[in-house]
């Protein structure tokens, strides 16, 4: 092949530069994106083998998990779910656990959702006496985000009993049991004004206003919740109801990890007597320790004894409970204490 001459060389550069640079020009940005944008986010080292096994793309949108529960179930959706157990020592880590990880999931959840769902388990308690009532109340920023929890464990197992759980509105019958005028900061001068007037066995036909009437706080939200709309759907994705803030200032959701209930605590053991005992533990309140121990029952005629502990963070109630727990009373004090037959009993109140 003869070879071109030196003009016809420029010439062909010409003709290939002017129709490619209008190619290259729109591709600029993107090779920038990619070099430059993308190496900045968590994705940026994932390659499509990753993409593959996170399963995303076989997953549904977040929002289709409410059209999936109303096909299977006839009971109006929120973001409650009751868990009927008679097990009362199963967490919120065992709740949280049981959800999926996300390879797993039949829903796609994006932003800090793909983590896992973020929501709170509260035991069901008689709000009298802060006795297991045999339920799991579990607390959704939303109702969607109750759907897919709902979606993704139906035929989960723990602690070898079947998760059968129950979409329920957040009304008297539950709310008695979600919270308690015990759990309020000021109930010792509360119950030094008046007690609180139920028995706790008639709390069931007692109405929730007589039972909270000494907690204007908590009667203000049950007013609040009274007149909210049930349908919550219209709220979904990483977006909080307004019913979650509601529910969870009701329940003293930031403060139940740190009270311990103990049972079986000797009676002749007084508030000074206990604080001096704790001396190594941080109480709810500095200046008044003796106003974080609340004497919830003292009935040495049914030899029934339980006292709420309010310590000031989770560490030293945790601490308290891992000591004391299944322990015997020993005698550390001088004077004589009448103990009881059966160890001390010990609770986080979650």
């Amino acid at each position: 092949m003869p070879r071109l001459p030196k003009g016809a060389y420029n010439r062909l550069l010409g003709l290939l530069h002017k129709k490619t640079a209008v190619e290259i020009n729109t591709k600029v940005p993107m090779v920038q994106k990619i070099l430059y944008d993308l190496d900045l986010s968590e994705d940026s080292n994932k390659s499509a083998l990753d993409e593959l096994l996170e399963n995303n793309w076989r997953q549904k949108p977040m929002n289709s998990a409410v059209d999936d529960v109303r096909s299977h179930i006839q009971a109006p959706v929120s973001n409650l779910l009751r868990f009927s157990c008679k097990n009362a020592f199963v967490g919120d880590l065992d709740m949280e656990n049981i959800f999926p990880i996300n390879r797993e999931r039949s829903y796609f959840l994006d932003l800090e959702l793909r983590k896992g769902l973020l929501f709170l388990t509260i035991k069901a308690r008689n709000p009298i006496n802060l006795s297991f009532t045999g339920a799991y109340y579990l607390i959704f920023p939303n109702t969607a985000q109750a759907c897919v929890y709902y979606m993704e464990t139906r035929s989960k197992l723990i602690n070898g009993m079947s998760l059968d759980l129950e979409f329920v509105q957040p009304q008297e019958q539950h709310l008695k049991k979600m919270a308690s005028p015990l759990l309020d900061r000021d109930i010792n001068r509360t119950l030094r004004d008046h007690k609180l007037g139920v028995d706790s066995d008639k709390v069931g036909v007692t109405p929730i206003e007589d039972i909270f009437a000494c907690s204007q706080f908590k009667l203000r939200i049950i007013n609040q919740l009274k007149h909210l709309d049930e349908d919550r759907t219209r709220i979904s994705g990483h977006l909080v109801d307004p019913l979650f803030d509601l529910l969870s200032f009701f329940v003293d959701a930031d403060i139940r990890k740190r009270l311990v209930l103990v049972r079986n605590l000797p009676f002749g053991v007084s508030e000074p007597a206990l604080e001096n005992l704790l001396w190594d533990y941080e109480l709810d309140s500095q200046d008044d320790p003796q106003s974080s121990i609340t004497r919830i029952e003292t009935d040495p005629v049914r030899q029934s004894s339980r006292t709420l502990i309010k310590f000031n963070d989770v560490v030293d109630a945790t601490r308290f409970v891992r000591n004391f727990h299944g322990r015997k009373w020993e005698k550390m004090l001088s004077r004589k204490d009448k103990a009881l037959y059966e160890p001390l009993l010990c609770e986080i109140v979650n």
